[in-house]
């Protein structure tokens, strides 16, 4: 069980948290966020590769059929974004997020910069392939790794 701070200083309890997760996809970062607050939390692995986000059961659950998706107490929230920010107002003494507003609004900026305008290019460098342009997949996968190798030198 998890305790939540509510802005009125009443204190929330959780009864449970379920993380959607899958292993290597940009969920990773609800789960860091969720270790980090020091939450008790179940993972639940969905298989990307093996299209598992669009099994009936899962769809029934988020329809938008993506990860992450974490279930509190039987609601869903999606997205980075949200579930991190969640994450961080509900437990402040974490300090997830900077505590002055225009800093913390840059951080979720910059949240909301790297889901929306990085993320979507790095998935299709590999994201399994349904047309057999492996060769080519790889060659851009290759070519991707050296840029990002050049900028931490």
């Amino acid at each position: 069980m998890a305790q939540q701070q509510t802005p009125a200083g009443a204190t929330k309890t959780h009864s449970s948290i379920t993380l959607y997760h899958s292993p290597g996809a940009c969920s990773m970062a609800a789960g860091i966020s969720l270790f980090e607050a020091g939450l008790d939390f179940e993972v639940k692995i969905v298989n990307l590769k093996n299209n598992e986000q669009t099994l009936p059961d899962f769809a029934a659950l988020n329809p938008k059929k993506k990860v992450p998706f974490l279930v509190v107490d039987s609601a869903g929230l999606s997205e980075n974004v949200a579930i991190q920010s969640w994450i961080a107002e509900s437990w402040p003494d974490t300090q997830l997020l900077p505590s002055d507003p225009w800093n913390k609004h840059r951080a979720l900026s910059y949240m909301g910069w790297f889901g929306s305008g990085i993320h979507p290019h790095i998935t299709r460098h590999f994201k399994p392939t349904t047309n057999g342009c492996t060769h080519a997949r790889a060659s851009k996968r290759r070519s991707l790794y050296a840029e990002i190798k050049a900028l931490h030198r």
